[in-house]
């Protein structure tokens, strides 16, 4: 315990959120879509779209076009560096729950457009609003709603809000080849987009933007301890950080170069792994097998270290992270 009383965030390591569970399978939920609609579950409906499409596209190669559509993904992508700094002064109008519930629903939406897709153009365009809808309401709405909610147990809390990463992994692959597999590509994307949007409406009505609209404290604090240890963040309107004053900031350009890297080859290996590990021998079920079991051992891994983030600090768990 520090001198005057207050407790230091490395002690903060109980999971005693209240209420603000519902917020961690929120946002954990968004996880698990963003991964299986924009990441993973490429690992599936690239091929599903080749063997399709390819002949009538003009290609007499498949793996021609495999790599075009790896292409138009890489253009998505870039498309969303610029949505999403637009999307988040959207953030700062709205607030998180709305945010999220929208664009989880226009993900859903996209999606379905994305699976009955028959052109590049059509393709191009859906992957993209997929790309765009779908981090912007897991990162952008639900990084928003966890800060919110537990703003001195946020490494604590995302150690349980991206596990939605590893179970996105470890289920939708596997779920959304069974889909595809027994109703096609249209119908077996729509099944997980409805069920998108139905986790839209429900948050309507579940989620709420501070835990104080939901009768709680931050970190669910009792009063005491909010206003011994909370006077300095009660004041929203306080804050001094502009796009300006961010983009002079090195500690951000740090964050987002390095983080970015990060998540660029996670990217690039878990949205491939699948047809890679094809070509090495294994059989589709045996690929997405591996895939899944690689992906539960990495729920521990998501527990560990936002523990470690929560007991360390930030800078010490990327470190090790990253190592």
């Amino acid at each position: 315990m520090s001198q005057n009383g207050q407790k230091l965030q490395s002690e903060n390591t109980k999971a005693n959120f209240g209420k603000g569970w519902i917020i961690i399978f929120y946002s954990m939920i968004m996880f698990w879509f963003l991964i299986g609609f924009s990441i993973d579950g490429q690992n599936i409906v690239i091929d599903v779209f080749v063997n399709a499409h390819y002949e009538e596209l003009g290609y007499t190669d498949p793996t021609l076009l495999h790599a075009k559509l790896l292409e138009l993904a890489m253009w998505a992508g870039f498309i969303g560096v610029v949505a999403y700094f637009i999307i988040g002064r959207i953030l700062t109008k709205i607030g998180a729950k709305w945010l999220s519930i929208v664009c989880l629903a226009l993900a859903g939406l996209s999606y379905i457009f994305y699976g009955h897709s028959t052109t590049l153009g059509t393709y191009f365009a859906g992957l993209t609003l997929v790309t765009i809808f779908i981090n912007a309401a897991a990162y952008l709405g639900g990084g928003n709603l966890v800060t919110q909610w537990m703003p001195k147990k946020k490494g604590l809390a995302n150690g349980f809000t991206t596990m939605g990463h590893n179970l996105g992994s470890a289920l939708y692959v596997p779920l959304i080849a069974a889909l595809i597999g027994a109703y096609g590509m249209g119908k077996g994307m729509t099944i997980t987009g409805v069920i998108s949007i139905l986790v839209a409406i429900a948050a309507i009505f579940i989620i709420k933007n501070t835990p104080q609209e939901a009768g709680q404290l931050p970190d669910n604090v009792t009063q005491d301890v909010y206003e011994r240890e909370y006077a300095d963040m009660s004041d929203e309107n306080t804050s001094r950080w502009t796009v300006a004053s961010l983009l002079k900031t090195k500690e951000m350009w740090l964050v987002a170069i390095i983080i970015g890297i990060n998540q660029m080859v996670t990217t690039g290996v878990m949205s491939q792994m699948v047809p890679r590990n094809m070509e090495l021998g294994f059989t589709q079920p045996k690929a997405i097998a591996l895939m899944t079991v690689c992906a539960l051992v990495g729920l521990a891994g998501s527990f560990a270290f936002g523990f470690l983030d929560q007991k360390l600090g930030v800078k010490t768990a990327v470190r090790m992270f990253l190592l």
